[in-house]
C-alpha cells in the first residue's frame, strides 16, 4: 500500500517536472528564434555592406586617377594609393567596367556640346616626383597673347619641342560648351585637368620622356572660368605631387584687340590665311604682310574706357580665382617676353618650372629657338587709323599706360 502511494507520488512529481520543462522550452524557443533572426539580419547587412564596398573598390581601382581627391562629383573618394591597397578586380570586372565606359563615351560624344575625344578619361596616373619625364603645365592666356610661340619656345628650351593645344576651346562660346559638356558627361570628374594632363604627358606621340613640359592651353573666359568644373579643375592641379604648374600669360589689351581685328580682316581678305607662319615659310609671311597693310579702327570715348575697365577687372579676377584655388602659378607678360632687351622674363618662368636655362640666358638664345615668325612689326600709331582719338580718350586716365607699354 505504501509502495503504491510512493509510486503515484513519484509519477505526479515526474509529470509536474515534465510540465515545467515543456513550459520553459515553449518560452525559450521563440526567444532563441528571435535572437537567431536578429543575428541573421545583422550578418546579411554586413555582407551587403562588404559587397558595396567591394564594388566601390573595383570602381576606384579600375578608374585609377578618377578616384583621386577631386574624382567624385558629390563625395570624397579614396586616393589612388588608398584605392590600390585592396586586391585588383578580376579581368572580367575590368573588361565590364571598360565596356561601360566605352558606352558612356559614345553617349557623351552624342551630346550637342560634347563632340570631343573622350579617350583622355581612361585610367591614367601622372609621373611621380623624381621620375624622368615632362612636368604637367597649363598655359593660361586669352587669344592673340602669343601663347603658341611662347609654348613652342618653352618646350624647345626645356627639352623636345611639342605643342599645347587649346583643349578647353578657342572662343568664348566653345569654351562655355566645353564646361557644359563636363557637367553633363558622367565620365568627366572634378579632376579633369589632371586626367587630361596625364594623357598628354604619357600618351601623346609627340611628347616623350625627353620633353621638359607637357600640357594644354586654357583661355580664361569669365563666362565659364568661375563655373563649378573650372574651379574644381583648378583645385585638382594642386592635388598631385608635385603640383601641376600654371603659366598665366598676359598682353597689353590694346595690342590683343588690334591683333584680333587684324586677324579677322586678314581672314576676310584671304579666307585660308593661317594664324601663324613658320619661320621659313616665305609665302605665308608675304600674305600676312599684304594683310597688314589694312589699318584697324578702335572704339573711342566711353566705349573704349568701359571695355578696358571690364578687361582689367577680368584680369584681376583670374588672378584671384587662381590664388583662391591654391594654384601654383606664375604671371608673365608678352611685352617683357618679346619686347625687352633681356631674357629675365623667360628665366622667371624656368625658375618657376625648375627646368630649363635659369641663369645666363640671352635674348639671342631665346630668338634662336623661335619656330614661328612675327607677322606684324608696325607700331600702334601706324596700325590704328584713329590713334589720335584713342590717345585723347586715354590720356589722363588709369589706362594711359596702355598707349606706350
Amino acid at each position: 500500500m505504501y509502495a503504491r502511494r510512493r509510486r503515484r507520488s513519484l509519477q505526479s512529481s515526474t509529470l509536474v517536472l515534465m510540465i515545467i520543462v515543456l513550459s520553459v522550452v515553449a518560452l525559450a524557443v521563440p526567444m532563441l528564434l528571435h535572437i537567431y533572426i536578429l543575428n541573421s539580419n545583422d550578418l546579411n547587412l554586413q555582407l551587403q555592406s562588404a559587397q558595396k564596398n567591394d564594388v566601390a573598390v573595383q570602381k576606384d581601382t579600375s578608374h585609377g586617377i578618377a578616384a583621386s581627391e577631386y574624382g567624385s562629383h558629390k563625395e570624397e573618394a579614396k586616393t589612388n594609393q588608398e584605392a590600390a591597397e585592396p586586391s585588383m578586380p578580376s579581368i572580367q570586372a575590368q573588361d565590364d567596367w571598360q565596356q561601360q565606359n566605352d558606352s558612356i563615351k559614345k553617349q557623351c560624344a552624342a551630346l550637342p556640346e560634347c563632340k570631343k575625344d573622350w579617350h583622355w578619361t581612361d585610367p591614367c596616373t601622372l609621373y611621380e616626383r623624381g621620375r624622368i619625364g615632362p612636368i604637367p603645365v597649363v598655359l593660361m592666356a586669352l587669344g592673340r597673347s602669343g601663347s603658341s610661340i611662347t609654348w613652342s619656345t618653352l618646350s624647345a628650351l626645356t627639352g623636345e619641342r611639342n605643342i599645347a593645344y587649346e583643349r578647353t576651346g578657342q572662343t568664348e562660346n566653345v569654351t562655355e560648351q566645353f564646361f557644359k559638356c563636363l557637367e553633363n558627361c558622367p565620365l568627366a570628374f572634378h579632376n579633369w585637368t589632371i586626367q587630361l594632363l596625364c594623357h598628354i604627358q604619357q600618351r601623346r606621340s609627340d611628347v616623350t620622356v625627353n620633353s621638359g613640359i607637357a600640357g594644354f592651353q586654357w583661355k580664361p573666359y569669365m563666362n565659364s572660368f568661375d563655373s563649378e568644373y573650372a574651379i574644381e579643375g583648378l583645385k585638382a592641379l594642386g592635388s598631385v605631387d608635385p603640383k601641376a604648374k600654371v603659366i598665366y600669360l598676359t598682353r597689353n589689351p590694346l595690342d590683343r584687340k588690334i591683333s584680333n581685328m587684324r586677324h579677322e580682316l586678314g581672314k576676310q581678305a584671304q579666307k585660308d590665311l593661317p594664324a601663324h607662319c613658320e619661320v621659313n615659310d616665305v609665302e605665308c609671311k608675304k600674305r600676312h604682310s599684304a594683310a597688314a597693310g589694312v589699318g584697324v579702327t578702335l572704339p573711342t570715348g566711353e566705349a573704349l574706357t568701359h571695355w578696358l575697365n571690364v578687361t582689367t577687372r577680368n584680369d584681376a579676377k583670374v588672378g584671384a580665382i587662381l590664388r583662391e584655388a591654391g594654384v601654383d602659378y606664375v604671371k608673365v607678360s608678352y611685352e617683357q617676353l618679346y619686347n625687352a632687351d633681356n631674357a629675365d622674363e623667360w628665366m622667371k618662368i624656368f625658375r618657376f618650372l625648375r627646368v630649363g636655362p635659369m641663369e645666363d640666358l640671352t635674348v639671342d638664345d631665346v630668338r634662336a629657338t623661335f619656330n614661328l615668325a612675327s607677322t606684324h612689326s608696325k607700331g600702334r600709331n601706324e596700325t590704328v587709323t584713329n590713334f589720335i582719338g584713342v590717345e585723347n580718350t586715354l590720356k589722363g586716365t588709369e589706362f594711359e599706360h596702355f598707349l606706350y607699354d
